[in-house]
């Protein structure tokens, strides 16, 4: 995963049946099909059954859009 920039996380987890995580960002859905047919040749030995969530960067409603500013300011408002 170190070597692929277009996942942004990675990491072991459990809960609601898995144990693992990965986000990643792709341009198309060409391009997310295409990460997922290596994705699981390569880590076959590993990987018993995924399941993906797709959504939209560019919906027509958003309840609450992604930005990093959320979690810059909750850190500003919290006392030393």
């Amino acid at each position: 995963m170190m070597k692929k920039p277009n996942v942004i996380f990675a990491s072991e987890g459990q809960g609601m049946g898995w144990s693992g995580i990965c986000i990643s960002i792709h341009k198309s859905y060409s391009d997310f099909a295409e990460f997922v047919r290596k994705h699981d040749s390569e880590l076959s030995d590993y990987l018993i059954e995924i399941q993906s969530f797709i959504a939209d960067l560019n919906p027509s409603i958003i309840i609450k859009p992604f930005h990093f500013k959320y979690l810059a300011d909750n850190l500003q408002k919290k006392p030393s």
